[in-house]
C-alpha cells in the first residue's frame, strides 16, 4: 500500500518524493510495458485470474466485448465469472476502457491491446483465439460481434470453412467494418 510505505519512510514530503522517485525509476520505459504494469496492479487489487482472462479476451476482439460475452468466455475457459469482481475491474480500469453505444467494452487505446497481445505468449494467444472463435460460432450471423470478428478470427485460426461460411452468410446488414488492424495482428 502506497500510504503505508510513505508512513514507514517518515510520512513527510521527503518520504513522498523518495517513494515517487523510486516508482518512476522502476517503471517500464515503453507504453506497452506501462499498460502491462497497470493491468498487473489491477489484478493484484481485484482478482488476477479475472483481470488477466477478461483483458486477454478483450484484446482479441476488434471493437470490444459485451459483459455477457466476457461471462460466457470466462465460463467456457473454466475461470468463472464474478459479477462483483467484474464491476470492480471495470471501475478500476475506467480510464483505460470505453463503452461503445452497443454495450461493448473496449480499450480506450490501441497500445493496451497491443501490450496484452505481446505479453500473452504464442501458446496462450493461440488457445484464447481458438476459444474465442468457438464462441463466435455460437452467435447468430446477425450478431454485431460475430459479424465484426468472425472473418478475422477464422483467418487467424486457419478455419477456412468458417471463413467461407461467414462470408456467404453476410449481407448488407451484417457486413463488418473495414479490417483496420488485421495486417498488424498476429496470425496463428
Amino acid at each position: 500500500d502506497d500510504f503505508g510505505e510513505i508512513a514507514r519512510r517518515g510520512n513527510d514530503m521527503a518520504a513522498i518524493n523518495q517513494y515517487l522517485g523510486e516508482i518512476i525509476d522502476t517503471a517500464p520505459r515503453d507504453v506497452n510495458g506501462l499498460c502491462i504494469a497497470v493491468i498487473s496492479e489491477a489484478g493484484s487489487r481485484i482478482s488476477k485470474p479475472l483481470t488477466d482472462h477478461t483483458l486477454r479476451f478483450l484484446s482479441l476482439s476488434r471493437y470490444g466485448l459485451r459483459e455477457q460475452d466476457i461471462k460466457a468466455l470466462l465460463e467456457a475457459e473454466g475461470t468463472g465469472f464474478n459479477a462483483l469482481g467484474f464491476s470492480r475491474l471495470i471501475k478500476y480500469m475506467r480510464s483505460y476502457l470505453i463503452r461503445r453505444p452497443d454495450g461493448r467494452i473496449d480499450f480506450a487505446h490501441q497500445n493496451i491491446r497491443s501490450g496484452i497481445i505481446q505479453a500473452m505468449g504464442r501458446q496462450t494467444y493461440k488457445a484464447d483465439s481458438l476459444l474465442y472463435m468457438s464462441y463466435l460460432k455460437t452467435l447468430p450471423v446477425s450478431d454485431p460481434l460475430r459479424s465484426d470478428d468472425m472473418i478475422l478470427h477464422a483467418w487467424r485460426c486457419g478455419d477456412e470453412e468458417a471463413l467461407v461460411r461467414q462470408v456467404a452468410d453476410l449481407d448488407e446488414k451484417t457486413m463488418p467494418g473495414p479490417f483496420l488492424s488485421a495486417a498488424e495482428q498476429i496470425k496463428i
